[in-house]
């Protein structure tokens, strides 16, 4: 992170500042609002838990690869910025809304395939485009560097 000149304490610092209430809100918005039925007990509750910890640790990683993510998008040479930030968008979208996507599930009223079906594809389907298009924009910036750095230097 250092190359890119940020500070490793203040992107994870951002993380934490991030990631800490959004785990500290998850239940007040979320898990007092599911609808009645029964509760998870035991192990499942514990893994719930450390699940919803690992969704927020990874929002606010996405939140400081956000802020954070234009340094390293401007050392890419002028014409492969608007992709480097075209990727920097898409792997925040892989990583970030998962704790959000969580919480919709578990507010999610038994039978409502409506609102399940728009969870899924709002989440899923998003997530595999935003993949999708992220591989193939660091490819075509890799083939772009590449390119330039193999090929011979032309007389002016």
């Amino acid at each position: 992170m250092n190359r890119f000149g940020i500070s490793p304490a203040k992107f994870w610092g951002l993380a934490a500042v991030a990631a800490i209430p959004a785990f500290v809100l998850f239940k007040p918005v979320f898990v007092d609002n599911a609808p009645a039925g029964p509760d998870p007990e035991g192990a499942q509750a514990g893994l719930l838990l450390l699940e919803s910890a690992l969704s927020s640790i990874a929002l606010g990683i996405g939140i400081a690869m956000l802020v954070f993510g234009g340094r390293v998008v401007r050392t890419l040479p002028a014409d492969l910025q608007g992709k480097g930030r075209i990727v920097q968008v898409a792997l925040f979208w892989t990583i970030a809304p998962w704790l959000i996507h969580t919480g919709f599930h578990i507010t999610n009223r038994e039978g409502d395939f409506a609102r399940l079906v728009a969870v899924e594809y709002g989440f899923h389907v998003t997530t595999y485009v935003a993949a999708i298009v992220a591989a193939f924009t660091l490819a075509s910036i890799a083939r772009s560097l590449f390119s330039e750095k193999s090929s011979p230097a032309r007389p002016a």
